[in-house]
């Protein structure tokens, strides 16, 4: 499923803790991984001296990055580039058949600082490959024991599946299916006057149907499969899930990046990247 994994290098944080989730994942698949950093447009390093300063810095991140990925234990290739991030990361995934992006994200910030305009969104935005985002907060372990794939019921959620049971397969962990069903942005306008029971217990069901339709899909006797159904909003239902049960990684789906571009940051795929610190695995559908 992912034989060539991109890892966009910098300075941060956050992108280290990529190159270290980045080397367990492609340790499990045997994976190669591309390094690439990008250096500012040229009016950064207007003349000689400074372009040759730019790129002793970028060598530097490389290597660093590098180190962090693996160094000499897997196969992997530095790319160093000039002009803007976020367009170089999306060239780069079509020109080289890259499976899986791992790059850094903003740490949580509440919902006062939108993810709307850093490289990672634009990144997630301009590309069909799923992309993991990290954050500084938390450190990697050598291997994840609990992922968590959310579920809304549809199919575009459903599609991320394959890639929830094919990381669990690899990593020989258990797979947690959650669905929240959101009373408030189910009911709409209409919960002005309040919900009926006989309301809330449909939505409960079809909850159950939606976490039971993925697990009969699943059908592996090695995978330790739990399925829950809560309620509340969205993001913060999942937030507190991750951290009752210790989850390592979440998978979730969001829409294709045409839809993606024009989409506010109202969705649960933004809220949750604004809201938990661990990988998030976004499948774009």
């Amino acid at each position: 499923m992912f034989d060539t994994i991109l890892i966009p290098a910098d300075e941060s944080a956050s992108a280290r803790n990529a190159a270290r989730f980045g080397q367990e994942i492609a340790k499990c698949y045997d994976a190669r991984i591309d390094i690439l950093h990008v250096l500012g447009n040229g009016s950064r390093f207007s003349n000689r001296s400074q372009t040759e300063n730019g790129n002793e810095q970028g060598q530097e991140i490389l290597e660093e990055i590098t180190e962090l990925a693996g160094g000499d234990e897997l196969a992997i290739d530095t790319h160093l580039v000039e002009g803007q991030s976020h367009k170089y990361i999306a060239r780069h995934i079509d020109e080289n058949d890259i499976d899986l992006v791992v790059m850094g994200r903003r740490d949580r910030s509440g919902l006062g600082e939108r993810l709307l305009g850093t490289v990672t969104d634009r990144v997630l935005r301009r590309t069909n490959t799923p992309v993991v985002t990290v954050t500084s907060e938390n450190g990697i372990s050598d291997a994840s024991e609990d992922i968590l794939l959310t579920t809304d019921g549809s199919e575009n959620a459903e599609r991320a599946l394959p890639y929830a049971v094919n990381i669990a397969r690899h990593v020989d962990t258990s797979l947690h299916l959650l669905n929240v069903v959101d009373v408030q942005a189910q009911a709409g306008i209409f919960d002005a006057g309040g919900v009926t029971k006989e309301f809330i217990e449909r939505l409960e069901s079809e909850g159950q149907q939606a976490v039971e339709r993925l697990a009969r899909r699943i059908n592996d006797p090695e995978i330790t499969v739990r399925s829950s159904v809560t309620q509340g909003t969205s993001y913060t239902a999942i937030d507190e899930y991750v951290t009752e049960h210790g989850i390592d990684l979440i998978v979730i789906a969001s829409e294709g990046k045409s839809n993606l571009a024009s989409q506010s940051l109202g969705s649960v795929t933004d809220h949750v990247l604004q809201t938990v610190d661990i990988p998030v695995l976004v499948v774009v559908t």
